[in-house]
């Protein structure tokens, strides 16, 4: 099983913020973005406003989570802006292996 580094609360604020981002660019409802990473409306909207920083209070599965999401939804939103619209005015679609 991976070991994962410990986060700082405003480690974790700035990657909610980012994930947030992403979630905004890939149209995923707020209870999505609540249930990625298995966080309450409350909570979720504190850590994004840089509200819930007290020290020590970074759970390890939030981290652990974040560290799972945040490249996914970065693959995800990078894939759906990629390459010129084809010559039929439909996306680009990736090749089935």
């Amino acid at each position: 099983m991976a070991e994962f580094l410990p986060m700082t609360p405003s480690q974790v604020a700035s990657a909610i913020r980012e994930l947030d981002d992403l979630a905004d660019v890939l149209c995923l409802p707020d209870q999505e973005r609540c249930d990625i990473l298995g966080l309450n409306g409350n909570t979720y909207c504190l850590w994004q406003s840089g509200l819930h920083t007290v020290e020590g209070s970074v759970a390890p599965e939030l981290a652990r989570r974040l560290s799972y999401a945040l490249p996914l939804l970065r693959r995800m939103a990078a894939h759906m802006s990629a390459g010129p619209v084809g010559y039929n005015g439909h996306q680009p679609r990736p090749m089935l292996d």
